[in-house]
């Protein structure tokens, strides 16, 4: 934990001083418990640009600040009755004015005539050389093509009905999104919104933009890599969103900074790349073309003036549908509008370029543009509160590029010479999650602020309401310039649109410079972070600056203290947090004096308050397994030392011990229970579908592949007939030994048919690679959530129909699950004996044997011992391989039955590449746009492996088997099943890192990926004429 002390600049700026022991009382006085439940939200954290939070603390000039706070009391944020009164009033309101908006829209649709132009779009996504949807950015099509799939799977729903649904799972989204968070106030603002903007926001695409923009406002500190993807994609889908990226720039030496301007640029560029890759340099050019031919539209703000003179019977102006397909205005005035519009759009760009360079230097800019008054004398409420300054030397801010990113959205939508009805949601979502960071939370700076978004969320709603009377039920009286009211209430639009820009400058003008946080939420942090006990006494203390510097920022520390009355301090302080940890159980035990002493020790280690409260690593999160995660397993290349500290088993701790042992066998025989309850919902989906197209379960369980491994367990290599006149080992030999030996010796064991010997050799494999997951996911966390969600992505992944299936899945996870247990636990014979076996299952278990020697070579390179596993794990295949080549070489050997019976080499992506844009792009049906987005799936895991720190040799052996399967020749519709294994193994890793973050969404991301498996495994078995 790293603090920023700067006191006496907080004091200074603030005005307000206290010396006395009575101003020092005051501090701890008690605040309304009401307001003590407010929401918080992350932009009304005080997070700054120098790679820390803005902790900056002053007691008011004096050196000790103590305050005395309830046992027990606000040391969890829990949904309260208040909180779930508002929110199920929230969500009653907003079921029902969808329900309206929905059957308005269905039932009285000529009256609104509120249509989505599909027909438009897929024209466009159909006949590229039509010239439609030329003016979109290729993500746009993209979008297209998603809604042209969801046509095909509901076939039985139109296509315009399809894609208001899309839309309508949007602004859903970002509604629970808006209550979950708290946000009331923008939760509220959102309901209504809606209710007066009306359907337009389902039948137009501006809502997703608008949205990915607000989420970057809500993750400009917390997630600054974040921030910038979520940018780029909504710049790359609508061309506005570039100019919100002098939000992301602060002081060129925060790390912060550039990670937000890199992820930013990166994102840009390699959908860009993509799109020339998939439709050619030409998609890229014409959206820019497009632009610059538009005239004078008739909703701009530059067009005001003209559409109220042609209005008066001015008749030189008219309006006509132009080429740009909107009804613009002409005249002889129009060209100075435009003139004053490209002027407006300059200077817009100026500033925000200034605006740019100045928090790059750290000059405050906006400050310096527009001077603020003075903060003045705090009042008595708030001199019972700590003052915390709110921004460092460089003058920046998450709350200040908030009002900054609100107000260039106000800046251009005044100076574009463009303006549609749909626009005013550009502003509204980025709104909504400003709301409730001024006004509704600990952290109001001032009610001057907290005022001005008030206003404009109101003014806001009513610009909404005239926009849909504007569009559609007025717009034929306003192209025709009959004589109504219909001109006016565009003026008055419009200038409410003006009004709006104005007073967000001038509200953002006057914001104090300061924030304040009550002294009990500050306690509530501490408590909540630290012990999760019940506290006596808080005491934050002043230390003396430590001589640390980080360019212009000067390092104080804050130590915190907790303790009864009459106790001593411990000297020991891990000791004396796990004694108040224990101390929870019960507010009338007596607790161990604990101190917990935090030093800032690096400026750019990220600092923030999360939903009021400090993002510290507590205890139970430093160490989420008892038995301790080997400290290499990061997707981070860490320190050899490092990597030894966890001790080495004894040689008699074998698997089988550890599976068996108290602390895991209840785990172990609940994970199985997951996995057979999801297999069998697997096996009776694809039972239902065989029998709807005439076939059986057991037909399909001995289909393709199947075929062959049961033929090899049965006649041989050698054995049984001809195939193309050739001998049987020119195809058969492409098949590993390791699943026809387990097959022949389960069929002779047990007399079962081979369908059914099949199906019980998995289900054993499956129950067994079940407990060695298991023991996987606890030696990264001890939650049981955990486990049960890797074992259903496991056993529910898209094609893991294979599991039931004589095919080779379930033995190749066990023998990965049995090579990444091995080298957890630093038991390297078992981690090579796992990639042995998987050398002789798939030609991708040289993938593990690669990531074995990497593991060792980064962590263990000085254990002999290790390097002679590392040699020998690979010696079973390569004897198979030499075997194999011998039994072929009439047909050239072992690789030329892959390339020439089986169209499989590593050919470097060469296959991939030409295909994949073909298939996402034709649409010739669910499967090639399923293998399309599997492969891009595994790639963007990939990256967000890196990016996320996934446990390291899972994240490894996951990017080794995804890349040989990506970057080799084959069929395109076996990728599915091919990057089974990657999947999984990524997917686990997601679910081990987000799980204690963010349980419900990674429970509800798990549920979905199992639905998608099952529905797919069936399709792709009953449905699809192609081999898997």
């Amino acid at each position: 934990m790293s603090h920023h002390l700067d006191s006496a600049s907080t004091s200074a700026r603030s005005g307000f001083s206290a010396s006395s022991e009575e101003d020092q009382r005051s501090l701890s006085t008690q605040t309304d418990p009401a307001e003590a439940a407010a929401p918080t939200s992350p932009l009304s954290d005080v997070d700054t640009d120098d790679g820390t939070s803005s902790d900056t603390v002053a007691a008011n000039g004096s050196t000790r600040v103590t305050a005395a706070t309830e046992s027990g009391e606000g040391s969890r944020r829990k949904w309260d009755r208040k909180a779930l009164i508002i929110a199920g009033a929230l969500t009653a309101a907003f079921v029902i004015t969808r329900a309206v908006m929905w059957w308005l829209d269905h039932h009285i649709g000529d009256y609104w005539m509120i249509d989505t132009p599909v027909d438009y779009y897929f024209k466009g996504l159909d006949d590229p050389g039509s010239g439609a949807m030329q003016e979109y950015p290729v993500p746009v099509m993209w979008m297209v093509a998603v809604l042209k799939w969801l046509t095909m799977i509901f076939s039985s729903a139109d296509k315009i009905t399809v894609s208001i649904w899309m839309l309508l799972v949007v602004d859903v989204g970002f509604f629970v999104w808006l209550t979950a968070s708290r946000r009331w106030w923008g939760a509220g603002f959102w309901v209504l919104f809606g209710v007066f903007f009306g359907p337009l926001l389902w039948t137009r695409w501006d809502i997703v933009p608008a949205v990915l923009v607000a989420a970057t406002l809500v993750t400009l500190v917390r997630h600054p890599k974040v921030s910038g993807i979520l940018l780029g994609c909504a710049t790359m889908i609508k061309l506005w969103p570039a100019i919100i990226g002098t939000a992301l720039v602060g002081w060129w030496k925060s790390r912060q900074t550039w990670q937000r301007i890199a992820s930013f640029a990166a994102t840009c560029v390699v959908i860009a790349a993509l799109s020339v890759w998939g439709h050619g340099f030409h998609r890229i050019t014409s959206v820019f073309n497009y632009q610059g031919d538009r005239g004078l539209q008739i909703e701009s703000i530059p067009a005001t003036g003209v559409m109220w003179a042609a209005h008066h019977g001015e008749d030189a102006l008219s309006i006509s549908y132009a080429a740009s397909q909107s009804f613009e205005v002409f005249g002889p005035s129009v060209s100075r509008w435009e003139t004053f519009s490209t002027i407006l759009t300059v200077i817009m760009v100026l500033v925000c370029v200034y605006l740019c360079v100045s928090a790059l230097i750290g000059a405050d800019g906006f400050r310096r543009m527009f001077p603020r008054a003075a903060d003045g004398a705090l009042t008595p409420p708030q001199q019972r509160m700590l003052v915390i300054e709110k921004t460092t030397d460089n003058g920046w801010s998450a709350r200040r590029s908030a009002w900054l990113a609100l107000i260039i959205i106000g800046a251009v939508l005044i100076s574009n010479k463009v303006m549609s009805t749909q626009y005013v949601v550009w502003w509204a979502a980025p709104l909504a999650v400003c709301l409730d960071s001024v006004h509704g939370s600990p952290a109001s700076a001032s009610k001057q602020s907290a005022w001005s978004l008030r206003i404009a969320g109101g003014l806001m709603l009513v610009i909404g309401g005239l926009s849909q009377w504007i569009y559609p039920v007025a717009y034929d009286s306003i192209i025709s310039n009959d004589d109504n009211p219909s001109v006016m209430i565009l003026v008055v639009r419009n200038l409410l649109i003006i009004a709006i820009f104005l007073m967000l400058v001038v509200g953002f003008a006057k914001e104090p410079s300061v924030r304040l946080v009550r002294l009990r939420d500050i306690s509530d942090m501490i408590h909540r972070r630290y012990t999760r006990g019940q506290w006596r006494n808080i005491t934050i203390e002043r230390t003396p600056m430590s001589r640390r510097y980080h360019g212009k920022h000067r390092l104080r520390r804050l130590v915190i203290t907790s303790r009864k009355p009459n106790q001593v301090e411990s000297d020991d302080d891990e000791a004396a947090l796990v004694e108040s940890d224990d101390s929870a159980q019960s507010a009338h035990e007596n607790v161990s004096a604990d101190t917990s002493t935090a030093e800032a020790t690096d400026a750019d280690t990220t600092e923030h308050l999360d939903e009021g409260e400090c993002d510290m690593s507590s205890p139970d999160e430093d160490t989420q397994d008892e038995e301790g995660a080997a400290e290499e397993e990061t997707a981070s290349v860490e320190d050899e030392g490092e990597s030894e500290k966890s001790s080495r088993p004894r040689a008699w701790q074998g698997v089988g011990q550890r599976i068996l042992s108290s602390e895991l066998t209840g785990v172990c025989l609940i994970a199985v229970g997951v996995y057979a309850l999801v297999q069998t919902i697997v096996g009776i989906a694809l039972a239902y579908n065989a029998k709807l197209f005439n076939s059986s379960f057991s037909d399909q369980i001995q289909s393709w592949d199947a075929q062959w491994f049961t033929r090899i367990a049965e006649f041989g290599y050698r054995g049984g007939e001809a195939i193309d006149g050739n001998p049987p080992e020119f195809r058969t030999v492409a098949f590993l030994p390791g699943t026809p030996w387990l097959l022949r010796a389960t069929h002779a064991i047990t007399g079962l048919d081979w369908a059914a010997a099949g199906l019980l050799m998995n289900a054993i494999i499956g129950a067994i690679a079940t407990c060695l997951l298991a023991a996987i996911i606890r030696k990264f966390t001890s939650s049981l959530l955990a486990v049960v969600l890797a074992v259903a992505v496991f056993a529910g992944f898209p094609m893991s129909v294979t599991y039931l299936m004589a095919y080779s899945e379930a033995l190749f996870a066990l023998c990965t699950f049995l090579f990444i247990l091995g080298y957890l636990n630093k038991d390297f014979p078992l981690a090579a004996t796992g990639v042995f076996m998987a050398c002789l299952v798939r030609m991708t278990g040289y993938d593990l044997a690669i990531a074995f020697a990497i593991g060792v070579l980064l962590h263990h390179r000085r254990n002999v011992r290790a390097w002679i596993c590392v040699a020998a794990a690979p010696l079973g295949g390569a004897i198979y391989m030499l075997w194999a080549g011998h039994l072929a070489r009439d047909a050239g050997g072992y690789f030329a039955v892959q390339k020439d019976g089986w169209g499989t080499q590593f050919d470097f992506g060469k296959t991939t590449l030409h295909d994949l844009p073909r298939q996402i792009f034709a649409l010739e049906g669910v499967v090639p746009l399923w293998c399309s987005l599997a492969i891009l799936g595994t790639l963007t895991l990939i990256i967000v492996g890196i990016i996320r720190r996934f446990p390291f040799m899972m994240w490894l052996c996951g990017t080794g088997i995804g890349l040989n399967v990506i970057l080799s020749s084959g069929y395109f519709h076996s990728r599915p099943r091919l990057l089974l294994m990657a999947g999984v193994l990524l997917t686990i890793c997601m679910i081990v890192t987000t799980v204690r973050r963010w349980p419900i969404l990674t429970t509800a991301y798990t549920i979905v990926i199992v639905w998608v498996g099952v529905w797919l495994s069936e399709y792709m078995l009953t449905q699809w004429a192609y081999a898997i």
